[in-house]
């Protein structure tokens, strides 16, 4: 399990097992936190959805393959330590990582 921690004065680290993986960029996390939150209460309930259907399509397609990689890992973080309202979707496979609205 990802444990994330989150310290503004610090670079936030996420772990496994108290073996950090790697550093969360907490600056960038905030920026992506505060664009994610408006359009929380857009979503719909009776859908699965993406990083991307949260993030929004339309902006989503201008991010490079490893910035859209990024959001991914982080809006999973997000919902992971329940800082946006959302579940995951239990799924044989892990990737793209699908969550519901709570």
């Amino acid at each position: 399990m990802i444990i994330i921690i989150i310290n503004n004065n610090d670079a936030p680290k996420a772990t496994n097992s108290g073996t950090p993986n790697f550093v969360v960029d907490g600056d960038w996390y905030d920026d992506l936190m505060s664009k994610i939150e408006p359009k929380l209460p857009t979503l719909p309930f009776d859908r699965q959805l993406t990083a991307k259907d949260i993030y929004g399509a339309q902006d989503w397609a201008e991010l490079d393959a490893g910035t859209q990689k990024k959001v991914g890992l982080y809006v999973s973080l997000m919902v992971e330590n329940k800082h946006i309202p959302l579940c995951c979707v239990p799924q044989k496979h892990g990737y793209p990582k699908l969550y519901v609205r709570t």
